[in-house]
């Protein structure tokens, strides 16, 4: 079954959908739909408000919510919670000159010993460890584009949009 699955979704994908216009996934074409075959599949209109939706969400589309993939999109992350702060981006003890070399993490970079001192500077911005792994890391909200303000500088976990396709999901 899931061939055939595979089979419908390669199909449809190369039938039905063109590329975004952010060149990151691919958007279902109701004209090219239309145009392949002009009569309708079901004469019941639901399904035809339903198919409208999925040109909300972009398939892969890089992601820090559920907000950003439309009516019928999820933003799912792997290993992590999309929309979160990646704490995973300073590595300890890894060699640094300055703050980037340690994910962002504003503080983390010691250069006297040129090395990242990440514990250490999360407990200078006001996280100790327990504190840190409970309300910060993977914890906290943030936003791709406010990394400096959300996240101490570290980068914000992403995920991409998975769309579910009315006809899949009834």
């Amino acid at each position: 079954m899931i061939g055939h699955y595979t089979l419908l979704v390669v199909l449809f994908t190369s039938v039905y959908c063109s590329p975004s216009e952010e060149g990151s996934g691919w958007v279902f074409d109701a004209a090219a739909a239309a145009a392949a075959d002009p009569a309708p599949l079901t004469s019941d209109p639901t399904v035809i408000v339903k198919t409208r939706d999925v040109t909300k969400c972009i398939s892969n589309k890089v992601c820090t919510g559920d907000r950003e993939c439309g009516e019928r999109g999820s933003c799912l992350g792997f290993l992590s919670v999309p929309g979160t702060c990646n704490c995973a981006a300073c590595v300890n003890l890894w060699t640094c000159r300055d703050d980037r070399d340690c994910g962002g993490l504003k503080g983390a970079c010691d250069v006297m010993y040129g090395t990242c001192r990440c514990m250490q500077a999360l407990e200078r911005n006001g996280f100790r460890l327990l504190k840190a792994t409970s309300s910060f890391c993977n914890v906290k909200k943030c936003r791709v584009d406010h990394r400096d303000d959300d996240c101490l500088g570290l980068p914000c976990h992403t995920g991409r949009c998975y769309c579910r396709y009315s006809w899949i999901d009834d």
